[in-house]
Protein backbone atom coordinates (compact mmCIF):
# COMPACT_ATOMS: atom_id res chain seq x y z
CA UNK A 1 0.00 0.00 0.00
CA UNK A 2 2.78 2.44 0.85
CA UNK A 3 4.22 2.11 -2.69
CA UNK A 4 0.97 3.31 -4.25
CA UNK A 5 1.24 6.91 -3.05
CA UNK A 6 4.67 7.75 -4.57
CA UNK A 7 3.79 5.91 -7.80
CA UNK A 8 0.46 7.74 -8.01
CA UNK A 9 2.25 11.08 -7.64
CA UNK A 10 4.72 9.98 -10.33
CA UNK A 11 1.77 9.10 -12.57
CA UNK A 12 0.49 12.65 -12.19
CA UNK A 13 3.95 13.85 -13.26
CA UNK A 14 3.51 11.81 -16.45
CA UNK A 15 -0.05 13.06 -17.00
CA UNK A 16 1.09 16.67 -16.67
CA UNK A 17 3.92 16.01 -19.13
CA UNK A 18 1.56 14.53 -21.71
CA UNK A 19 -0.84 17.43 -21.17
CA UNK A 20 2.00 19.90 -21.72
CA UNK A 21 2.77 18.26 -25.06
CA UNK A 22 -0.85 18.35 -26.21
CA UNK A 23 -1.30 21.97 -25.13
CA UNK A 24 1.86 22.99 -27.00
CA UNK A 25 0.50 21.45 -30.19
CA UNK A 26 -2.61 23.60 -29.80
CA UNK A 27 -0.56 26.76 -29.25
CA UNK A 28 -1.42 27.05 -25.56
CA UNK A 29 2.16 27.82 -24.54
CA UNK A 30 1.44 29.31 -21.11
CA UNK A 31 -0.81 26.39 -20.15
CA UNK A 32 1.84 23.96 -21.42
CA UNK A 33 4.44 25.69 -19.26
CA UNK A 34 2.14 25.46 -16.23
CA UNK A 35 1.79 21.72 -16.79
CA UNK A 36 5.60 21.42 -16.80
CA UNK A 37 5.69 23.34 -13.51
CA UNK A 38 3.05 21.02 -12.00
CA UNK A 39 5.04 18.03 -13.28
CA UNK A 40 8.11 19.40 -11.48
CA UNK A 41 6.11 19.73 -8.27
CA UNK A 42 4.97 16.11 -8.65
CA UNK A 43 8.55 15.04 -9.37
CA UNK A 44 9.73 16.60 -6.13
CA UNK A 45 6.74 15.26 -4.20
CA UNK A 46 7.06 11.65 -5.35
CA UNK A 47 10.64 11.45 -4.13
CA UNK A 48 9.69 13.12 -0.87
CA UNK A 49 6.78 10.68 -0.39
CA UNK A 50 8.98 7.67 -1.22
CA UNK A 51 11.59 8.73 1.34
CA UNK A 52 8.97 9.54 3.96
CA UNK A 53 7.17 6.21 3.50
CA UNK A 54 10.39 4.25 2.88
CA UNK A 55 8.76 3.03 -0.33
CA UNK A 56 11.66 2.49 -2.72
CA UNK A 57 11.22 0.08 -5.60
CA UNK A 58 12.79 -0.64 -8.98
CA UNK A 59 9.37 -0.15 -10.55
CA UNK A 60 9.06 3.30 -8.97
CA UNK A 61 12.56 4.24 -10.10
CA UNK A 62 11.83 3.24 -13.70
CA UNK A 63 8.40 4.92 -13.71
CA UNK A 64 9.97 8.10 -12.33
CA UNK A 65 12.69 8.09 -14.97
CA UNK A 66 10.20 7.53 -17.79
CA UNK A 67 7.92 10.26 -16.45
CA UNK A 68 10.87 12.64 -16.18
CA UNK A 69 11.86 11.95 -19.78
CA UNK A 70 8.34 12.77 -21.00
CA UNK A 71 7.74 15.76 -18.70
CA UNK A 72 11.20 17.31 -18.73
CA UNK A 73 12.78 15.96 -21.91
CA UNK A 74 10.04 15.69 -24.52
CA UNK A 75 7.48 18.25 -23.31
CA UNK A 76 9.88 21.24 -23.28
CA UNK A 77 11.28 20.19 -26.68
CA UNK A 78 7.77 20.03 -28.16
CA UNK A 79 6.95 23.39 -26.56
CA UNK A 80 10.08 24.98 -28.05
CA UNK A 81 9.47 23.34 -31.43
CA UNK A 82 5.82 24.41 -31.65
CA UNK A 83 6.63 27.95 -30.58
CA UNK A 84 9.46 28.38 -33.08
CA UNK A 85 7.55 26.64 -35.89
CA UNK A 86 4.40 28.72 -35.42
CA UNK A 87 6.07 32.06 -34.69
CA UNK A 88 6.55 34.11 -37.88
CA UNK A 89 9.04 36.42 -36.17
CA UNK A 90 11.80 33.88 -35.75
CA UNK A 91 12.84 33.56 -39.38
CA UNK A 92 14.73 30.39 -38.50
CA UNK A 93 15.32 27.62 -41.03
CA UNK A 94 13.53 24.36 -40.31
CA UNK A 95 16.72 22.47 -39.49
CA UNK A 96 17.32 24.81 -36.55
CA UNK A 97 13.77 24.42 -35.32
CA UNK A 98 13.98 20.62 -35.37
CA UNK A 99 17.12 20.84 -33.23
CA UNK A 100 14.79 21.54 -30.32
CA UNK A 101 14.52 17.77 -30.03
CA UNK A 102 18.22 17.51 -29.19
CA UNK A 103 17.01 18.57 -25.74
CA UNK A 104 15.10 15.27 -25.52
CA UNK A 105 18.17 13.30 -26.53
CA UNK A 106 20.38 14.94 -23.92
CA UNK A 107 17.71 14.55 -21.24
CA UNK A 108 17.50 10.82 -22.05
CA UNK A 109 21.28 10.47 -21.79
CA UNK A 110 21.32 12.37 -18.50
CA UNK A 111 18.53 10.27 -16.99
CA UNK A 112 20.06 6.99 -18.21
CA UNK A 113 23.44 7.98 -16.79
CA UNK A 114 21.85 8.95 -13.48
CA UNK A 115 20.02 5.59 -13.30
CA UNK A 116 23.18 3.55 -13.91
CA UNK A 117 25.46 5.33 -11.44
CA UNK A 118 25.79 3.95 -7.92
CA UNK A 119 23.85 5.88 -5.29
CA UNK A 120 25.73 8.85 -3.97
CA UNK A 121 24.98 11.80 -1.74
CA UNK A 122 26.80 14.03 -4.24
CA UNK A 123 24.77 15.41 -7.16
CA UNK A 124 26.60 16.28 -10.37
CA UNK A 125 25.43 18.35 -13.29
CA UNK A 126 22.21 20.18 -13.99
CA UNK A 127 19.00 18.39 -13.09
CA UNK A 128 16.76 17.73 -16.11
CA UNK A 129 13.70 19.42 -14.51
CA UNK A 130 15.72 22.61 -13.88
CA UNK A 131 16.89 22.76 -17.50
CA UNK A 132 13.35 22.04 -18.72
CA UNK A 133 11.85 24.82 -16.63
CA UNK A 134 14.51 27.26 -17.80
CA UNK A 135 14.00 26.66 -21.52
CA UNK A 136 10.22 26.43 -21.26
CA UNK A 137 10.14 29.73 -19.38
CA UNK A 138 11.94 31.39 -22.29
CA UNK A 139 8.98 30.53 -24.50
CA UNK A 140 6.45 32.02 -22.12
CA UNK A 141 8.45 35.19 -21.59
CA UNK A 142 9.21 35.38 -25.30
CA UNK A 143 5.53 36.06 -25.92
CA UNK A 144 5.83 39.27 -23.92
CA UNK A 145 9.15 40.56 -25.23
CA UNK A 146 10.83 40.85 -28.59
CA UNK A 147 10.49 37.40 -30.14
CA UNK A 148 13.72 37.41 -32.14
CA UNK A 149 15.87 37.63 -29.01
CA UNK A 150 14.33 34.49 -27.54
CA UNK A 151 14.46 32.67 -30.85
CA UNK A 152 18.17 33.41 -31.02
CA UNK A 153 18.73 32.20 -27.47
CA UNK A 154 16.84 28.97 -28.13
CA UNK A 155 18.54 28.27 -31.45
CA UNK A 156 22.10 29.15 -30.35
CA UNK A 157 22.96 25.60 -29.17
CA UNK A 158 22.14 24.24 -32.64
CA UNK A 159 24.88 26.27 -34.31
Amino acid sequence: MRYIIPNLITSFNLIFGISAILLAFYGQYEASFLCIIFAAICDFSDGFAARLLKAYSDFGKQLDSLSDLISFGLAPAVLIFCYLKNNPYTGLPDWMIYNAFSFTLFAAYRLARFNTLPSSSEFKGLAVPAAALYFASLIVYGNYFENTIFANILSAPSI
